[in-house]
Order: C-alpha cells, then structure tokens, then sequence
C-alpha cells in the first residue's frame, strides 16, 4: 500500500517480548508504516497513552509480567486508549482463546508463524475501519452541535429570559465540573444549556413569576416542572444526548443520605448531572431574585441536606474565587466583550428583560442585542463584571 506524497504513514505498535518476533513483524510492515517496539506490557501501555499514541497495537498474548489479555484490558477501560485496534498475536489456536480476547475487545487474531500477506491485509482492514468510524464520529459531532445550537437559538429568539438563565446555568455547571475534576465537562455544560428548551412550551405569565421569584400556585407549579419531561422527550430522540436528557429530568430527584454522602466519582453520570442542574438551577433562581451568592450558599445549605455536600463544597469555592478576582465597572453596549459577566439585567426601555443578571456575555449574547437594539431601545449603562487584570 503506497502512501501518497505529504500523507504521514500510520504507526503501528509491535507488543512482544521476543526481538525475533519483532524484526520479523517490522520486516513485514516498515516499508509501509511507522513502527513502535515494546519488549513488555508495561512499556506497551505508557507508548499507548503518550501524547502521541498508535493507530493500532500488535499484541503478543504470551509474555512475562503483564500478559497480553491484561494489557488488552487495561487498554480498553482507560478512555485514552479504548479506540485503538488491538490484534492478538499468537501462537495458540484454541476457539477459547480467541474468545477470551474478542471480549476483552480485541479486534482480530494473527497466529504464529506469520504470514506476511496475512498481516499486511488485516493490519490494512482495521486501519481503514478505524479511519471510517473516526469519520462518523466526525460528521456526528457536527451534527449534534449543529442540532445544540439550533435549539438555542431559537430558545434566544423565543425565550430571551430562559436563553439568559440557561447561559448562567452553563457556566455554573462548567466551573462545577471543573472544580470536581469530571471528564466529559461538555456533557453537564450542554445538559445546563439545554435544561430550559421546554420552557417554550411554557405560558408566559407563569415564566414571569418565576423570573421575578413569585410562589407558583399547585397547578402553576405543576406545569412549570413539565418542561424538564418536555426537555426530556425531545433530547432523547436525538442520537448521543440520552445521557443529558436523563440528566436532565433527574435534576428533580433528592438523593438518599447513603448515596449522597458516597463518592460522587462512583454515581451514574446521569445522576451526578441532576444533582448538578438542581444545585445550580436553585442557586441562580436565589442570586436572580437579588440574593448575593454567599446568602444564597447559606440558604441552599439550610435547606437540610436537600443537595449533596460534596456539590455544595465545590459551589462555596467557585464563588470564592469568583469574588476573588473579578471587578465590576459601567459599559455601552458597543463596549461590551466576551467574557465579561453582566452584574444586572439588560432591559430595553419598556423594562422588557432581554438578558438577565448573570449571564457571561458570549458571541451568541452579542448577537441577541445587536438584533434588539435595531427595533427596541436598551437602557445604557450596564454594570458589568470582569477578571481583574
């Protein structure tokens, strides 16, 4: 297989603890690909998870220390290195053998001895399958967050209030995630940001009550907690979000003491995600009302263990270092630039809310009163918060 002019060659990792076996592999694949060598698991594992890892790993099953079935596992649990191809190679022949490595989630086996037009076919299939599902995931992250922003745009232009508390939440559930270390900070982010997307089906009146922080009698409070079922149906029916549609409708749910106070590492991201949206969702309805973020920490904390504390610890030193490094200062609205936080409510002229107390102020903000200010006047100046310089 020639590779054309400027394509760099894809590198394949030979795991085996024979320099015999591995000159024979390396004779067979270094015209056509980049070689690594490694004489043990361990070796084999560290190449893996470097900054620049394999396209694929060649694994000798019998070898002393870590045997290749271990290392193949340990491959497979660690998210830097589960997508790369692992072929068994091996002088065993047994059916359980095979068995044994396809549920470890190895891809193919190639027996010992060799066969040089054996190898260079299924190193090239596995390649190229590799190649064909990075692709789909590709074009299924374009998708998604063509699909992301769609929702939110029209939430903006529908919904300007609960655009602007969904853009508090975001950042509230980023810094979260942050602080506490999680992977995939993207899944809570678009989980907060897509948490109000029912409120569209929402009667006006009753989104204003809560905005303005007013009780909601039984019925009306009924229907506003429809829309995280509303917000839930329509997420799931979109590839790749059901986890963030489980998220968030479980934001409802109150954790017993037992679970609440375990690790928070060990819950189901679907889980840890509601508890995250509950927490943030109460405190920015607090801080919305007028409430400073220290009374409001105080409140949610005298509720009786309504939200669990490792959440609620994470919350207290967010806000620390908010108040530590931010000022506040007056700015125009042609003055206003990503990153800043607005410290009141952007109104027009009438009092009509377009962007709430809060809310980072990001391009899609920008754009949302670029388009306002065209047919509403916005009252001028607005105090806003930024990093210290």
């Amino acid at each position: 297989m020639a590779m054309s002019k400027g394509v760099s060659k894809a590198t394949i990792l030979v795991v085996d603890d024979t320099t015999e076996n591995i000159d024979v592999l390396n004779g067979i694949l270094s015209d056509t690909y980049k070689i690594k060598v490694a004489l043990n698991g361990e070796k084999a594992l560290k190449i893996a998870s470097s900054k620049e890892p394999p396209d694929l790993i060649l694994l000798d099953i019998m070898m002393p220390g870590i045997d290749g079935y271990e290392v193949c596992k340990r491959l497979k649990k660690s998210p830097v290195t589960k997508s790369i191809p692992v072929i068994f190679v091996t002088a065993k022949g047994e059916v359980d053998d095979e068995t044994k490595g396809f549920e470890l989630g190895a891809v193919d086996y190639i027996t010992k001895p060799v066969s040089p037009p054996v190898v260079l076919a299924r190193v090239k299939t596995h390649l190229e399958l590799k190649n064909a599902h990075t692709r789909m995931e590709q074009l299924l992250s374009k998708t998604l967050l063509g699909s992301i922003k769609l929702m939110t745009d029209i939430l903006a232009l529908i919904n300007p209030q609960a655009f602007s508390q969904a853009s508090r939440l975001k950042k509230l559930a980023h810094d979260m995630a942050i602080n506490l270390e999680l992977p995939d900070v993207w899944r809570y982010e678009i989980a907060a940001m897509l948490s109000q997307i029912g409120c569209v089906t929402i009667p006006k009146d009753i989104l204003n009550k809560v905005a303005e922080g007013k009780n909601l009698s039984p019925r009306e409070r009924e229907i506003y907690t429809s829309h995280y079922l509303v917000t839930h149906d329509l997420l799931t029916n979109i590839p790749r979000l059901e986890t963030i549609a489980e998220m968030i409708v479980n934001q409802s749910e109150t954790l017993g003491l037992h679970v609440a106070t375990s690790d928070y590492n060990e819950w189901a991201p679907h889980v840890l995600g509601g508890q995250i949206l509950k927490l943030t969702h109460d405190f920015d309805k607090l801080t919305s009302a007028g409430i400073t973020p220290s009374d409001a920490i105080l409140n949610l904390s005298n509720r009786g263990g309504v939200y669990p504390q490792a959440l609620m610890n994470s919350l207290m030193e967010i806000q620390d270092i908010v108040k530590d490094n931010e000022t506040e200062s007056n700015a125009n609205i042609d003055e206003l630039q990503s990153g800043m936080t607005l410290a009141e409510n952007i109104v027009t002229d009438d009092g009509t809310i377009i962007v709430g107390k809060g809310n980072e102020v990001t391009a899609t903000v920008l754009n949302l009163l670029k388009r306002y200010s065209k047919h509403r006047k916005i009252k001028e100046p607005i105090r806003v918060r930024m990093l210290k310089s």
